[in-house]
């Protein structure tokens, strides 16, 4: 989850990409790239949603 500084300084043309791990009840596909904000990165990497590497 997103610390409070990183909630309070945001800049909402800042991405990312992440890579879609797949997998049951998981929206992000397999091996697809994905631009996304750095804090919904992080959230979607801690959840196993997404890997920050190909």
């Amino acid at each position: 989850m997103a610390t409070k500084e990183e909630k309070t300084n945001v800049d909402f043309n800042d991405r990312v990409t992440v890579y879609g791990t797949g997998g049951p009840g998981n929206t992000l596909e397999k091996g697809k790239a994905y631009e996304v904000h750095p804090v919904h990165a992080k959230t979607l990497i801690k959840l196993g949603r997404a890997t920050a590497k190909r």
